[in-house]
């Protein structure tokens, strides 16, 4: 399902093989809801939407080849592969691997201090260690060949090993190396998304964890290290500056650094001389991703380092708030963050060995990938070497909340079954670090409310001046009213905020409609009170025309209660100034939840996070200091304090050093850290805060301190387990250590919590407070003996309600809080210090709760269970979306294979196992494992769920074959299974995916198919024509379509089979024609296609007129893929849309506007541009082109027709139709936009919007679309883009700014005003980010009402989420009434079928000419086509006619037009019939005289020889997956019936591998020549200096006829030989100079091949008509020597050999960007021309050449459509040839001057 892309762009750079090959991967570009210039032309999908032309414009979406909006599959979802947010590895990808060696590490057995000083001892291990890795790395070399490759780090310290970055296919090679312990990929971490806070600054951050006062107790950190891992730093900031020595305490200096240069990885990664010392402040930097010495922000592109080094160390300075924790201590830099992109563990881990060397105190790591696993061998065992040293590691918890953040349910809640939801990330989850969490700050510089004394801050969010409140209130004292509720309309019944503020609580309603119905109700401003601790940031309806609101915090709501109740309800504005304001102290929305994957307590400590304010680089963020939040913030803290806390423990506890040291001070820090409180009683959960907000003051004064029993490290922290059989029992023990020469004595408590409950069905993720208490054994009261440890064991044992409570969770849940002790005697309590111990874990069986989620639409969280084929949804119907689906109809084919699995994953997995057992015999065809699955959730740099998802191009989805590659027997069921397993220390299956699925090869049949004229009846009385089918499947039929000879899916018909037993069907084809193809297919996608050609009589051509539509249904068009109806026309009831349904089903032709005139369509189709007359009929709504657009989008002249409407109210027509030209009174006015071009050369089409009007001439029936003029008025910027016009004749609009408008033409009738009416409620609708051009209004003619398809697309990270509501406007107030929504969509063109008869146009007058189509041809012998006749003006009534031909030897016509060709030769066809003449000569009276008179057309008919033997290679068939890389052959005139005549295949050396490797051949191009048929492909080689790159590479196969075109065999492939550094696309033979052409698309010209050699020599580049250097899509060599190319505009050139300079022969419709297949037929002299562009655009051309008709000595091209290839759908063919009959004499020239490097 996954393709990449071959891509050649005109930079001309040299590609590597991939399929589909098309040659430049297209976009489009869109933007919604400005008002700079004209609208998108497409709504977004999280797909490529429709067809869009404005470039410059918004950013770009990608075009998924494949999947292409025409075809006549149906998704009811899309893969996942097929998002911008999908990725994998393949084996050819380049990533890093860690190879680790069975030798022992420095770590674990010596100590810091003896590493650094690099004792004897050290030298000797560290020398064997180097041997080891010498050893390894030659081995690898030699395994790893010429297969690219290249050493990295060596690792000594932690681990003995090396870092290799190659291809990933290359693992098992580097495994299999003597002395190999494991290899794995080094991940990539990516700093934790950081918010750049606009709040007011403030340096707060620093007081809420003492650590100020530490500072000015002396302990700044001096003599600390902190090493800082991250983006870089800005070390010429002030705050950076040197040192002065009275803070430097056995620093680290130059000469310290120089002793050991050469032994750590810094030293060893450069030549360069050491250049690290900086200054005293920063005496180390080094750039580990660069190997060099400048960790400037500028090559990370962030200052994020520079942000959180200052957290951690920046100096105390003169004129600066920003200080950090530890000011006195020296930053070690260490950038490990790459260009654009992530810090690679492969670095990570240099840097960090280094700081064993270096003697670093702390490290800080504000990096990871969320949903981190504990155990994750090799890379964990690595991290907990460190255990071993005295360095602290700091390391960011992440900020992704947790995975119920942005789930599906809208509240950011998980469901009860489904508890585990953290997210904290790796590698904060492994035992060496220390995991933090953030809290937000707590202090704010705000403007300010004075009330009744208090000054209380308030926050503002507007973003204009209109609507802020201190521009409009400034120093005001204002009447305010506290209105009840929430501030709901009704909440303001009796109560008068006319003239005053309304002051409403948070909650109940979103905060738009709350400021908008105090503005309603007369309020003058809207003050919003939180109902809960924290601040609010509101979003506000900003601008103009709306009040200001702002948000005040649940105390100054209070304060505001109190003053009103008193009866003095007024306040003080400030004068702007600002204070420091404090709130309650709330952990940050962001911060990372736990607990771990094995239910261990992880984020372990918080520090703060929540809108910092430290040092930054101006050269990125625009000034030396700024404000950011996250995690990263919070983690560089914690490493300060720590450094902090070590200076103390130096200083105070000396004793301590090492290992011990460091654990110490860690227990420290979390035992006296200060939980934070959700409610005034009751904490927030551990797993948001670990064990609270560190206090450096309480962990420097406090006498005692915790330690865990079971925790790692001995951390204060009890991790009880689970508790299976619920019997709410658990036990833990902990430690108090006495850290004084006095006894002390403790008062124990704790405080137990669980979950709430929302709604009786999610958790809420806010605390419970449970009844019961731990208890201790001995009582309450511990004393701890001077010196001495105490262990205190504790028992929770819940009671009878909180179980009651509890078991409301189905899987259990959560149980969890603090255990508090309180000191009560001794020195402690002199200053009491209390100490604190959080408690997690888990009432019931941690395993019980699901690992996938739900596989049911209804039911799924975070993205639900969905398997694909490679052409649709595993169940459901592939053809009609809302067609019969179950796992009955789970069935694929070869054809179309099992091609994904996406899965949600709830919880993380560490194994998951895929297997496929035979259903019958229990034979096992598919078993393969993976390990460490993360959990699904919400990513926000794409804006949505990245799910799981296995792909079969991948090798992890079967490809329904037996073990041994064989194809099994049809029918054969197989039992797939996932099966996941917990990371809980068990081997049992925790959850399971199983689905049973049927190998289905078999098409259904046709029983009547071979007569299907015979199959006909008509039904005389209404006018219909059916045809009758016999159908027989051995499974269930999906749906049997008719499709037009263009692709048009004309109907779509579901079939309910009995499988076995044959079907009867009458299916009504009327409007059709007489030639369509039918297509049965069942839910495999086995097809049975036959073209029927069918003699319909006096019912040639169904021209029916417009059926009656429903006037009780509103219509529309859908434009988008994944909407609840499929793309097409469709209608709706119009009172609730509870049964949308689909009218039409051709998703080819979108429409941006339309509206019902006299029973048909007047619309704009979106790919075109031409406005079109559309004929309501079934299933099948004809077009007719009524005015046409040359130029394209974004051309001056060019426009687009937003909305239209109807005026029937003949009320302008002297300003419409001043000049009496007008058929009638009623004009069709639209809205749009006027293209003039890019005047400017900005890169953005100039325009405006304007106003159209739409009219039928009198004197011809001609129609026009005439810009009156600009919209202008009130609406502003904002582009008016629905019109609605009332019977009466009012016009009204909505703007993108939501608001209804009336419109009115102006006086001079050269533009419209606009009056602005009001705001709809859809400005109000959650999430409303504008209105966009995909939307529509219609006034219902027949109620009198105006409905509204409302759409609004809001960028939500790299997708767009589309709200769309369908309403009914009230066009005196603006105000609407929701109808429904059927999801989001893309609905155009509303209307409401009405009654009036319109002047506009009138169908069914005389002819006055017709024509016929095509006016020339050119035919195969024995082919037959039939000749349209096209009546003139377009309304005429068409009338009978006679046929005729001139030559009955070379063509013969019938009585309806079909024309058979005979013989080759020319004729023409003449069509004689009567027209009327209005102005007729009468000889008789000599004067005109109206009459009917006789008239006639001619077509010419070319008929040239037919060739029934054509080879092609076809790398894609667009509907069948297994016709890949095939050859076939086929007949000119039946294209579609292919044999397939075996796959080639090639084996070569690869150097990405370093193996040989047996693939599909992948041919870029191909011809024929004595007996074999020459191929190139491109391919990876290496050159003889070892370098490699994409050679074009020349194969030949030999080529046997047979007796018949079936029965010729392509041999297998010969390598010829290759060069490297050009492509050669596709090739062709001259016979008369013996020269292999090629087209050369490295250079953008022709190339010769030897064909004995494979050297390419590049001829140089095209010039002439083709425009100079282009790419060439296809090319061959006619027998006169002419050389034939195509380019990726379908043009076709020829080539003068000499000098490359090209000429224009003719041009075929559409672009064609893939590579395509051409040749030269010596039999027949046709040249056939197979172009592709994707899926439905890839016809098979037969093209003559001959002299031109108008200019004879010009060469010109017919190009005569033959149809496509294998099906509707097409192939991407690279190679096309045949064999002549009589093959020319020729001699091989070969290749003398080769002007590139050649390697052979």
């Amino acid at each position: 399902m996954k393709k990449r892309v071959l891509a050649l762009l005109l930079t001309l750079v040299m590609l590597v093989s991939c399929f589909p090959m098309n040659l430049i991967a297209k976009t489009s570009s869109s933007i919604a809801g400005t008002a700079d210039g004209p609208l998108s032309l497409t709504a977004r999908e999280s797909k490529s939407g429709f067809a869009t032309g404005r470039e410059g414009r918004g950013s770009t979406a990608n075009t998924h080849h494949g999947k292409l909006n025409t075809d006549r599959f149906e998704l009811s979802s899309t893969p996942f592969s097929e998002n911008d947010a999908a990725a994998s590895l393949r084996a050819g990808d380049e990533v890093t691997f860690i190879v680790v060696l069975k030798s022992a590490s420095l770590l674990g057995n010596y100590s810091v201090k003896e590493i650094s000083e690099r004792t004897e001892a050290v030298k000797s291990q560290e020398s064997k260690q180097i041997k080891a890795i010498d050893s390894a790395k030659k081995q690898a070399a030699e395994a790893l060949g010429k297969s690219k490759h290249e050493f990295g780090f060596d690792y000594t310290v932690a681990m003995t090993g090396f870092s290799v970055t190659t291809a990933y296919g290359n693992r098992k090679k580097l495994e299999a190396l003597n002395g190999v312990e494991s290899v794995y990929v080094a991940p990539t971490f990516a700093l934790p998304e950081t918010d750049y806070d606009l709040a007011p600054l403030t340096n707060n951050a620093s007081t809420m964890i003492g650590s100020d006062i530490l500072n000015n107790s002396g302990y700044g950190g001096k003599g600390m290290r902190i090493a800082i891992l991250d983006t870089g730093i800005l070390v010429t900031h002030p705050n950076f500056a040197a040192l002065p020595d009275d803070k430097l305490d056995d620093p680290i200096t130059r000469q310290s650094v120089d002793d050991i240069w050469y032994t750590l990885n810094a030293g060893k990664s450069t030549p360069k001389l050491n250049r690290s010392y900086y200054n005293t402040k920063i005496p180390f930097i080094f750039n580990y991703a660069t190997a060099d010495f400048d960790v400037s922000n500028t090559y990370a592109g962030s200052d994020h380092g520079t942000h959180v080094a200052g957290i951690a160390a920046a100096n105390k300075i003169e004129g600066s708030k920003a200080v950090g924790v530890a000011p006195d201590a020296q930053l070690v830099v260490m950038q490990v963050f790459q260009s654009g992109g992530g810090a690679g563990w492969a670095t990570i881990l240099a840097a960090m060995e280094d700081c064993v060397r270096l003697e670093v105190d702390t490290v800080n790591l504000s990096l990871g990938a969320a949903a981190g696993f504990t155990d994750v061998p090799t890379m964990m065992e690595t991290m907990n070497k460190f255990l071993e040293s005295d360095i602290q590691i700091i390391i960011a918890a992440g900020n992704d909340t947790n995975n119920a953040y942005g789930n599906r349910w809208g509240l950011n809640m998980s469901l009860l079954p489904n508890p585990d939801t953290g997210l904290v990330g790796t590698p904060s989850t492994y035992s060496a670090a220390i995991s933090v969490a953030s809290v937000d700050n707590d202090g704010y510089e705000q403007l300010y409310i004075t009330v009744g004394g208090a000054d209380f801050g308030y926050q503002d969010t507007a973003a204009t001046s209109a609507t802020s409140f201190i521009a409009n209130f400034r120093n005001r004292e204002l009447e305010y009213v506290m209105v009840p509720g929430y501030g709901t309309e009704a909440d303001y019944a009796g109560i008068d905020v006319n003239g005053k503020v309304a002051v409403v609580s948070r909650g109940g309603n979103s905060f738009p409609e709350k400021q908008s119905i105090a503005q309603a109700n007369g309020a003058i401003a809207c003050v919003v009170y939180n109902n809960t601790m924290g601040i609010v940031n509101m979003q506000i309806n900003d601008g103009a025309g709306n009040i200001p609101a702002v948000s005040v915090t649940k105390a100054a709501g209070q304060a505001l209660l109190t003053q009103a109740e008193s009866g003095n309800a007024v306040f003080r504005v400030c004068n702007a100034d600002t204070q420091l304001f404090h709130i309650d102290r709330t952990i940050s929305s962001f911060s990372s939840w736990g607990v771990t994957p094995d239910l261990k307590l992880k984020p372990e400590i918080s520090g703060v996070g929540g809108s910092i304010y430290s040092t930054v680089d101006p050269a990125i963020s625009g000034s030396y200091y700024g404000n950011m939040s996250g995690t990263s913030m919070a983690s560089p803290q914690i490493a300060g304090a720590m450094a902090v806390l070590i200076q103390y423990l130096d200083e105070n506890y000396p004793e301590l050093s090492g290992a011990e040291q460091r654990r110490v001070a860690a227990a420290l820090l979390m035992s006296t850290a200060n939980p934070l409180f959700a409610t005034d009683t009751l904490e927030y959960s551990p797993r948001a805060q670990g064990s609270g907000l560190a206090d450096l003051v309480k962990a420097t004064t406090t006498k005692a301190y915790l330690t865990g029993t079971s925790a790692s490290e001995g951390r204060p922290k009890a991790e009880i387990g689970d508790n299976d059989s619920k019997d709410g029992i658990f036990n833990f023990s902990f430690e108090i250590n006495n850290l004084t020469d006095e006894a002390l004595t403790y008062t124990l408590d704790s405080s137990l919590l669980t979950e709430s409950i929302y709604g009786d069905r999610f958790i809420a993720a806010a605390p419970y407070g449970l009844t019961t208490r731990v208890t201790f054994e001995g009582g309450n009261t511990v004393n701890v003996p001077a010196n001495g440890r105490v262990t205190v064991n504790a028992e929770i044992n819940l009671t009878d309600a909180d179980k009651e409570y509890m078991n409301r969770f189905p899987n259990g849940i959560f149980v969890e809080g603090f255990v508090y002790a309180v000191p009560v005697s001794g020195s402690e309590a002199e200053q009491p210090v209390s100490l604190v111990m959080p408690i997690v874990g888990f009432y019931g069986d941690w395993s019980a709760a699901d690992i996938f989620d739900s596989e049911k639409e209804s039911e799924y969280s975070l993205y639900p269970v969905r398997i694909f084929t490679n052409n649709a949804q595993l169940g459901t119907n592939p053809y009609i979306r809302t067609g019969r689906a179950g796992d009955a109809y789970n069935a694929f084919s070869y054809s179309n294979p099992l091609a994904e699995i996406d899965y949600g994953m709830l919880r993380n997995a560490r194994t998951l196992r895929i297997t496929v057992t035979d259903r019958n015999t229990g034979d096992v065809y598919f078993d393969i494992s993976g390990e460490y699955q993360t959990k699904s959730y919400y990513n926000a740099a794409y804006g949505q769920v990245i799910p799981g998802y296995l792909l079969a191009g991948e090798g992890d989805v079967w490809d329904g074959k037996d073990l041994d590659g064989n194809e099994l027997p049809d029918g054969t069921v197989v039992t797939y299974k996932m099966e996941a397993y917990l990371d809980d220390g068990d081997d049992f299956v925790d959850d399971s995916i199983v689905f049973d699925v049927t190998l289905d090869s078999a098409a259904p049949q046709i029983l009547n198919g071979a007569d299907l004229q015979s199959a006909v009846s008509f039904d005389e009385e209404n006018g219909r024509t059916y045809l009758n089918l016999e159908l027989l499947e051995n499974r269930y039929i999906a749906a049997v379509l008719f499709e037009s000879s263009n692709g048009t899916i004309m109907g779509k018909f579901e079939v309910e089979n009995t499988p076995g037993e044959v079907f009867s069907g009458r299916f009504d084809i009327t409007g059709f024609g007489n030639e369509f193809t039918v297509v049965v297919a069942d839910y495999a996608c086995n097809e049975t296609v036959i073209d029927a050609f069918l003699n319909l009589g006096d019912h040639t051509g169904g021209d029916t007129g417009p059926a009656a539509l429903d006037s009780s249904r509103i219509y529309g068009c859908e434009t988008y893929d994944a909407a609840a109806v499929e793309g097409g026309w469709f209608s709706a009831n119009k009172t609730d849309l509870s049964d949308a349904r689909n009218e039409t089903f051709d998703s080819a032709n979108r429409y941006y506007s339309a509206e019902y005139v006299n029973g048909y369509l007047i619309a704009q189709n979106a790919g075109t541009g031409s406005l079109e007359l559309v004929t309501p009929s079934g299933t099948y709504w004809k077009t007719k082109t009524l005015v046409a657009q040359s130029g394209k989008v974004g051309e001056n002249g060019v426009w687009v027709l937003y909305d239209m409407a109807m005026d029937y109210s003949d009320t302008r027509t002297a300003l419409l139709d001043p000049w009496n030209s007008a058929s009638g009174t009623d004009f069709l006015l639209a809205v749009g936009w006027a293209y003039k071009g890019d005047n400017n050369n900005d890169g953005k089409d100039d325009g405006y919007n304007a106003l159209y009007k739409i009219w039928t001439s009198k004197w011809n029936n001609q129609v026009f679309v005439d810009e009156i003029g600009p919209i202008t008025g009130e609406n502003g910027s904002s582009e008016i883009l629905c019109l609605g016009i009332t019977t009466e004749g009012s016009i009204y609009g909505i703007g993108t700014n939501g608001c209804l408008y009336a419109l009115e033409l102006n006086t001079a009738g050269n533009g419209a005003e606009t009056v602005l009416i009001g705001e709809t409620d859809f400005v109000n609708y959650p999430g409303f980010g504008g209105a966009n051009v995909i939307q529509s209004m219609g006034y219902d003619h027949n109620t009198d009402t105006m409905y509204w398809f409302a759409h609004s697309q809001v960028p939500q990270g790299a997708v767009y989420v589309n709200i769309n509501v369908t309403y009914t406007v009230n066009l005196e107030t603006a105000a609407c009434t929701e109808v429904g929504t059927y999801g989001p969509g893309g609905q155009t063109c509303l209307f409401i079928p009405n009654s009036i008869e319109s002047d506009l146009f009138q169908m069914g007058i005389n002819a006055t000419g017709f024509s016929l189509e095509p006016y020339s041809t050119t035919m195969v012998q024995n082919q037959t086509r039939q000749i349209k006749v096209a009546w003139q003006p377009w309304n005429a009534q068409a009338n009978g006619v006679m046929w005729s031909t001139s030559n009955e030897n070379i063509a013969v016509v019938d009585a309806n037009g079909f024309v058979t060709a005979v013989s080759e030769g020319d004729a023409v066809i003449t069509a004689t019939g009567q027209v009327w003449d209005p102005y007729h000569w009468d000889n008789e009276t000599g004067t005109t005289v109206p009459a009917w008179v006789d008239y006639s057309s001619e077509c010419k008919i070319k008929v040239v020889k037919a060739e029934d033997a054509l080879y092609g290679f076809v790398v894609e068939d667009f509907s069948n997956i297994g016709n890949r890389f095939t050859w076939f052959t086929y007949a000119d005139k039946t294209p579609t019936a292919i044999t397939s005549l075996g796959k080639p295949m090639v084996t070569y050396y690869d150097p990405t591998s370093g193996e040989n490797v047996t693939a599909n051949a992948l041919w870029q191009g191909g011809a024929y020549y004595n007996g074999y048929v020459y191929t190139v492909m491109v391919q990876a080689r290496t050159a003889p200096d070892g370098t490699f790159g994409g050679a074009s590479v020349l194969y030949r196969s030999p080529v046997t006829k047979g007796a018949v075109p079936a029965e010729t065999v392509i041999g297998e492939p010969e390598e010829i030989g290759y060069t490297i550094g050009i492509e050669v696309g596709n090739i062709g033979f001259d016979y008369n100079t013996g020269r292999m052409y090629g087209v050369d698309l490295t250079n953008g010209g022709l190339c010769i091949v030897d064909l004995e050699t494979g050297s390419i020599d590049p001829l140089g580049t095209f010039s002439g008509d083709i425009g100079g250097p282009a790419i060439a899509t296809a090319m061959c060599v006619t027998a006169e020597g002419m050389i034939v190319i195509a380019d990726m505009s379908s043009t076709l050139y020829s080539v003068d050999a000499d000098t490359l300079s090209t000429t224009r022969l003719g041009s075929a419709s559409g672009d064609s960007w893939f590579y395509a297949g051409m040749t030269y037929d010596y039999n027949t002299g046709n040249i056939y021309w197979n172009p592709c562009m994707n899926k439905g655009l890839s016809p098979l051309y037969l093209v003559t050449l001959g002299p031109d008709e108008w200019e004879p000595d010009r060469t010109t091209a017919t190009i005569i459509d033959m149809g496509d290839v294998s099906t509707k759908a097409g192939v991407e063919q690279t190679v096309i040839f045949n064999i002549p009959d009589n093959e020319p004499e020729t001699q091989i020239i070969p290749v003398e001057c080769v002007c590139r490097k050649i390697f052979y």
